[in-house]
């Protein structure tokens, strides 16, 4: 009885152990199965954003920056409720040429506001090292899941990397990591190097070719991302206990412009941003754009706008969710010129308009650098003088604060074109001197000059009236009486009685190279008879006016001269070669001596005409008997020779 009772008992024991086991693992799956699924990672995503300079081009049709228009239309969705952590990268935003220039700014996280105040912050100015970037970017989001990059960018890597190729060895490395893109502008060879990034990741690319169509792309692109509060709803934007709170904005939102007075319009033209902080001229933010728009922290600020060389200041008091709005004044006036000359004749490349203070102002002077001519000033009396060669005209222009209008200036020019050829000769003539001048009773001669040019063919902005035109050549000189009306363009071809000259020279038949130093010398047989042209090269050609030359040549290494004489008839060329009668000879000494050997030649009349040094030297003399003298340090000799044109000789001293 006893050992029934015992094993009975045991086997109750058993039975309830394994009944309360069962209970247990029922009692974990009931638990499990009321708490719904185990809680998922949170999503993550991070907003690559272009930093290289090229995002301060323009960006049809606001014709505003692409990273002013990017803040303004991103900042509204990254505001939006949402429980994806939000990260932020950049690239080419701090150093120029730096294709490692590449940083994950913020690492994805709840803060949404360091986000933009980041974007807010961006100022673009280096290369743009894409790819290095994106890698970077995926290996910081590692193994997060959902997770995507949303990049932004308006070129395609210019450090030399291939970003279709990275994009693929993301997609292997990380699977489920989507990249969202958004090109900017991107031209048809840019686009497929941009595209292939989301086709090898199964994210979507969007081509944003005009700034009207960056407002969908962001917001598709931010729904993929997981960005926008719709974006992925049971994750994303919601949880097992409902939506999430909208988040309490800490910061204040900025938007600045310019006008050209108090009360005035803003001004839509690229003005230069720059925030700092009240007291403190450290840099917060800086833009170029005709709005500016940024995320403040509270506090004190200074904003300034600069246009031109004008600077508006204003300080502003920023609260935690306030929305500021400034207009800063510039006190300034601004005055376009038109510049036009009668009946359509264009204005001169060397047009100038200035503007000069002259009452009221600080004596200080602008000069436009283009046309038609914009200035902005500060309120005060100003003299425009516009000035088109020697046509000139001046008026007092008053400009006050928001002064904004064009003045037009007509100058009653014309445009005088002169050339100068040679009577007779196929081609112009060269190294001509025009001169203009006009009648002026208080002038010596009663004309005084007003321009003058060394070009063959020149071209002079003139006001209505009638010009004397000197053109002279040399001796040659032809004056005419032109006379020029406003809106004319009178062309005018002067012919110089000039004749075309050329010259060379040989030695004994040989012509003479550049490195035997000829010199030319023309003089003129008539008159004064002086020098008229001179050149140093193997050849001389020179425009002279018709009459009798005589043409020198010398070789003055060699002391050899020869000349010729030439007549010269207007409109006909004349050809002279001139032959250096000479012959080569060559000393040598039959005995090597000690020390230097010393040679002098001696004319017949004993004048010396050459010297040298060494054992064999050569050279050019021209016919004649010589003497020649050798002389070492232990001897000296001499030999007598005879030279005629045309042949070669060697002395060989002693033997003579």
């Amino acid at each position: 009885m006893h050992r029934h009772s015992s094993a009975l008992i045991a086997h109750m024991s058993r039975l309830i152990g394994r009944a309360l086991a069962t209970c247990t693992v029922l009692g974990a799956v009931l638990a499990a199965t009321l708490a719904g699924p185990a809680h998922a990672e949170q999503p993550a995503a991070v907003l690559l954003v272009d930093g290289s300079g090229s995002m301060w081009g323009r960006f049809d049709p606001d014709r505003r920056s692409k990273i002013d228009i990017l803040r303004e239309k991103l900042t509204p969705l990254l505001q939006g409720a949402n429980r994806t952590d939000v990260g932020f990268a950049s690239f080419g935003h701090r150093r120029k040429g730096d294709c490692t220039d590449t940083e994950i700014i913020i690492a994805p996280g709840p803060d949404r506001e360091a986000a933009i105040a980041e974007l807010q912050r961006l100022n673009p100015r280096g290369k743009g090292p894409l790819v290095k970037a994106l890698t970077e970017t995926a290996a910081a989001l590692g193994q997060r899941r959902p997770a995507n990059i949303l990049l932004i960018s308006d070129g395609a890597d210019n450090c030399q990397q291939d970003a279709c190729a990275a994009a693929s060895e993301i997609a292997k490395t990380s699977p489920a990591l989507a990249v969202q893109t958004i090109g900017l502008a991107l031209d048809a060879e840019t686009k497929p190097r941009i595209a292939c990034i989301s086709e090898a990741t199964g994210g979507k690319f969007f081509d944003v070719a005009t700034s009207d169509g960056l407002d969908a792309a962001l917001e598709d692109a931010s729904r993929l991302a997981m960005l926008a509060p719709d974006a992925a709803p049971g994750t994303a934007g919601a949880s097992s206990n409902g939506p999430a709170p909208a988040s309490t904005p800490t910061t204040a939102a900025l938007r600045a412009s310019i006008s050209l007075r108090e009360g005035g319009a803003a001004l839509n033209e690229p003005v230069r941003w720059r925030v700092f902080k009240s007291g403190d001229r450290t840099v917060l933010a800086e833009s170029e754009a005709p709005e500016l728009a940024a995320r403040l922290e509270p506090g004190s600020y200074d904003i300034e706008g600069r246009l031109g060389e004008m600077v508006a200041l204003k300080t502003i008091e920023a609260q935690a969710g306030q929305n500021v709005t400034a207009v800063l004044p510039l006190d300034a006036g601004r005055i376009r010129v038109l510049v036009n000359s009668a009946q359509g004749v264009p204005t001169s490349p060397t047009t100038t308009v200035t503007l000069a203070a002259a009452e009221g102002g600080t004596g200080a002077s602008w000069v436009a650098p283009t046309l038609p001519a914009e200035f902005l000033v500060p309120p005060a009396t100003y003299t425009l003088t516009v000035a088109d060669g020697t046509a000139r005209q001046s008026q007092k222009i008053e400009v006050a604060a928001g002064t904004d209008k064009p003045i037009d200036v007509t100058l009653g020019t014309g445009r005088l074109e002169i050339s100068a050829g040679v009577s007779g000769a196929q081609s112009g003539a060269e190294d001509v001197l025009f001169i203009v001048s006009e009648d002026d009773p208080d002038s010596p001669n009663g004309r005084r000059q007003v321009a003058r040019s060394h070009a063959s063919s020149a071209a002079f902005t003139l006001p209505s009236g009638t010009y004397y035109v000197t053109a002279r050549s040399g001796r040659s000189e032809v004056r005419e009486r032109i006379a020029v009306g406003a809106g004319d363009v009178v062309k005018r071809a002067i012919n110089l009685p000039l004749a075309s000259l050329t010259a060379g020279a040989t030695v004994a038949g040989t012509p003479v190279d550049a490195a035997q130093g000829l010199v030319y010398r023309v003089t003129a047989l008539d008159g004064d008879r002086s020098e008229v042209a001179r050149t140093i090269s193997p050849a001389m050609s020179v425009a002279l006016p018709p009459g009798r030359y005589r043409i020198d040549a010398d070789l003055t290494a060699h002391q050899l001269h020869a000349s010729r004489d030439v007549s010269l008839d207007a409109g006909k060329a004349a050809a002279v070669t001139l032959d250096f009668a000479a012959a080569q000879v060559t000393f040598k000494a039959p005995e090597a001596g000690p020390g230097d050997h010393y040679w002098e030649v001696h004319d017949a009349s004993g004048l010396p005409v050459w010297r040298a040094y060494g054992q064999g030297p050569t050279t050019l003399l021209a016919p004649g008997r010589y003497t020649v003298r050798l002389e070492t340090r232990d001897a000296s000799k001499e030999a007598v020779f005879e030279l005629t044109s045309g042949n070669k000789l060697e002395v060989e001293i002693g033997r003579h």
